[in-house]
């Protein structure tokens, strides 16, 4: 049996081709041409410092064994003496660009390496039941119950070093009366983070450690309150903040129209039902419950016209302060209180980020508008919150963000001298929400394909609805609800604010249900993805004639994941779950025993709705599977893998076939053929197959993470 490598897959002729061209150019003088244009563009360098910083992350988090914390330090220095050298003569002229990309590269590498250190933390080390005592930290309402994060934890037999930092508890009874802070009991199912379920799953357990989130489960029972909050932090305040909002909501808004509505006003999601989540996906408008530039613009945009208009009806005030810089200032501290109550996530982060920027950019008379804001925002995320990359939020939001600032630096969409009159500023609006909605939607299609296995192709007339009535009616009734809340006076808002999301979650509800309303394609390979991104990248951020470049980089990426060949078979680590991928391209679930969880997460990845059905005992063989009494045979390629159901059926598997997984109890094969048991299955944590007339290749999960801090 061979080993997949994890480097590309094997070059298609189309992309021999390519780098065929590209030798021929070097040839042709075109390297002298690609050098001066980099550096007539030098005032552009500074926007590639983050694509540096974020492929120097991205190496530490492909690594397959942790590196040691002298490395970083000594590669910036050596970096350093490098640069220190005096330049001579015989340099080339990309030596300075060259050394600023490999000194970022090495930051992101070394300021993940020490994040890693930082939020290290026990994980639980078997799932079992537990009696729990812990200080509540947040409290989630959800569509069953409520979900608790725990800390300060004291955990029935676990010594103090080996006790999680952080837990997470889902209470299946009604919501309990407690608070953030109170010190609670209750007896509790726990597991560590769930590890991927296939080598190109989800790494939840790895999300879970830079959380410092040590197990979840679930309650069994009543929680008991064993003393009311006291002493309270910063964090503990703004949870019960949250916690307060959110319930002045859902009192205003019923059903789920309030779980929305807690979603935009405090990035508490957990309420929401699975229904309105697939609606908005499928529709294209889910982007609306990350709380991002729209969200944050708003409140600031709001806060600072409204700043603006009270000074100015001061007259004293007026002639006396600079209005703009105070306005500004005031807005700057509203959406930052509104950071904290909505969570702080990656989304938030960046459109704080940017959107302080502009407006500091306000206060010291330069301009609020450029791709900067962009670079330097992603450079703090990174520097601070490196494990952010390789999440959706980090990568869509920042996506949408270039794409939309550098059309719009090229002049399209900017409007007319000559356009006046109510009807067009109307048609430019209506234009220019269709014209970001499409472009936003391009940059984030590779992305939306990889993470969610689906592309929407509505989403262009879903946003053009939900847009705007989320920018001019559900948004300012909900800040005006934050504001009246402490004087109790925020029911009439927040319920008007509840009318405009029953609008917008009917639109989703009615365009979701339209035939072919999402393209269910499967999941590129990370190399693909990360080459159409890079292609992406130079389109965007340079200016000159070679920034078309970037168009080859994101046509390699789609041959790159056209190339690359779904596996055979997908084998769960340890609960008989087995997929196959038959002849036509569709998988089948094996009947023995199904996780909702894992088949969900397989079927995304493969880009299908359903699962084709399993071939019966005794029935022919389909698509290359047949099935009897005491297991199955999978034969492609001239290739055949048993899958054992019987111990007594071990005997012939092993005569008949390459390769025999064995689920009962058995871990060798009589006859000395390759077999793979139960217990090498759990240590791999999963495998993925592939079947050619050259032989079997496997692929782990294990393989795939490495021997990292994130993996038990």
């Amino acid at each position: 049996m061979a080993h997949r490598s994890l480097g590309l897959p094997p070059a298609a002729p189309g992309v021999r081709l390519t780098l065929a061209w590209a030798r021929g150019l070097g040839g042709a003088g075109v390297a002298p041409w690609l050098v001066a244009q980099l550096l007539a563009e030098r005032e552009r360098w500074l926007l590639w410092l983050p694509v540096a910083l974020g492929l120097g992350v991205g190496l530490y988090f492909a690594l397959p064994v942790e590196p040691p914390l002298w490395l970083g330090p000594v590669l910036l220095s050596s970096v350093a003496l490098v640069w220190a050298r005096p330049a001579e003569t015989g340099d080339p002229a990309w030596r300075l660009p060259a050394l600023l990309a490999l000194a970022a590269l090495v930051v992101g590498l070394t300021a993940a390496m020490i994040r890693t250190q930082l939020v290290a933390a026990p994980v639980l080390e078997r799932r079992g039941a537990h009696v729990i005592g812990g200080q509540v930290l947040l409290v989630e309402e959800r569509v069953r119950g409520a979900r608790l994060t725990l800390g300060h934890l004291w955990i029935e037999g676990l010594d103090p070093g080996a006790t999680p930092a952080e837990i997470r508890v889902s209470l299946r009874s009604a919501t309990p009366a407690v608070h953030p802070g109170d010190r609670v009991r209750l007896r509790a199912f726990l597991m560590p983070p769930s590890p991927p379920s296939e080598p190109a799953g989800y790494d939840f357990a790895r999300q879970a450690y830079f959380l410092r989130l040590g197990a979840v489960g679930y309650g069994l029972g009543k929680i008991e309150q064993v003393t009311p909050a006291a002493a309270s932090t910063w964090r503990l305040g703004l949870a019960r903040i949250r916690q307060r909002v959110a319930r002045a909501i859902h009192a205003a808004i019923p059903g789920s129209a309030g779980a929305v509505g807690v979603a935009l006003m405090t990035g508490l999601r957990g309420g929401i039902t699975e229904k309105i989540w697939r609606d908005m996906q499928v529709a294209g408008i889910a982007h609306l419950l990350a709380i991002s530039g729209l969200h944050l613009g708003l409140v600031a945009g709001t806060l600072f016209f409204g700043a603006r208009v009270g000074l100015a009806l001061a007259p004293p005030l007026a002639l006396r302060v600079p209005t703009k810089k105070v306005a500004a200032a005031l807005a700057l501290l509203g959406a930052f209180g509104y950071l904290l109550l909505s969570g702080a996530t990656v989304p938030t982060q960046r459109a704080f980020i940017m959107t302080a920027l502009m407006l500091l950019a306000v206060m010291v008379d330069r301009n609020p508008f450029s791709m900067r804001l962009v670079a330097w925002a992603a450079m703090v995320v990174l520097l601070f919150q490196p494990e952010s990359l390789p999440g959706a939020s980090f990568q869509m939001s920042f996506a949408a963000v270039i794409a939309l600032i550098a059309v719009y630096e090229t002049g399209v969409g900017r409007r007319p001298d000559h356009a006046s009159g109510l009807d067009a500023r109307l048609a430019l609006y209506v234009g220019g929400v269709a014209l970001t909605t499409l472009i936003a939607s391009l940059a984030t299609a590779p992305l939306a394909i990889y993470h969610f296995g689906r592309l929407p192709t509505y989403g262009i007339l879903a946003n053009l609805i939900a847009v705007p009535l989320t920018a001019f009616w559900i948004m300012p009734f909900g800040l005006a609800g934050l504001l009246l809340l402490p004087l109790g006076l925020s029911g009439p808002c927040f319920a008007l604010m509840g009318r405009g999301i029953e609008l917008m979650l009917a639109v989703a509800s009615t365009i979701a249900g339209w035939p072919g309303a999402a393209l269910l394609v499967p999941k590129p390979s990370v190399a693909a993805l990360t080459v159409m991104l890079l292609g992406g990248l130079w389109l965007c951020l340079w200016r000159g004639p070679w920034r078309r470049l970037g168009v080859l980089g994101v046509a390699l990426g789609g041959l790159l994941a056209l190339a690359s060949r779904p596996p055979d078979l997908l084998i769960d680590a340890g609960d008989r779950i087995v997929a196959v991928r038959l002849d036509d391209g569709r998988l089948a679930l094996s009947p023995w025993k199904r996780d909702r969880w894992i088949t969900d997460g397989w079927l995304r990845t493969a880009g299908q709705a359903k699962v084709a059905p399993w071939p019966a005992a005794g029935e022919g063989g389909q698509g290359g599977l047949a099935c009897d009494v005491e297991g199955c045979l999978l034969n492609r390629h001239g290739r055949k893998v048993a899958l054992a159901q019987r111990p007594e059926a071990l005997e012939v598997d092993c005569a008949r076939a390459d390769l025999v997984l064995s689920y009962p109890r058995i871990e060798r094969c009589p006859n000395g053929a390759p077999l793979i048991g139960p217990e090498a299955l759990r240590a791999s944590g999963g495998l993925a197959l592939w079947l050619d007339a050259a032989g079997i290749e496997t692929l782990s999960v294990r393989d795939v993470r490495g021997d990292r801090p994130w993996v038990r």
